[in-house]
């Protein structure tokens, strides 16, 4: 009967050890979850900012396109009339 007992204790002794480390298995992963989710979270609102951000850029160069354009309409109108004879010149 005393073989019983110390085979009894064995079993549960290594059964006791496989929860424990399943248990620490579980914990480090919920862990690496976790940390997992909150690092999504900060490149999300980071990349939320880059675009933001390069909308804004964006629209700036927009519109010195746009001014570039006017001034070249500008200029090639005041060439082609200076071509033409029209124009007597700049003053």
């Amino acid at each position: 009967m005393t073989n019983e007992n110390k085979t009894n204790y064995a079993l549960i002794f290594t059964i006791l050890v496989t929860l424990a480390g399943w248990g620490v298995t579980f914990g480090v992963c919920q862990q690496k979850i976790e940390t997992n989710a909150r690092d999504i979270q900060r490149v999300e609102k980071q990349h939320e900012n880059d675009v933001t951000k390069l909308s804004t850029r964006q629209d700036s160069t927009d519109s010195l396109l746009q001014s570039i354009n006017t001034q070249l309409v500008e200029l090639n109108t005041k060439m082609t009339l200076l071509l033409n004879g029209k124009l007597d010149g700049v003053k």
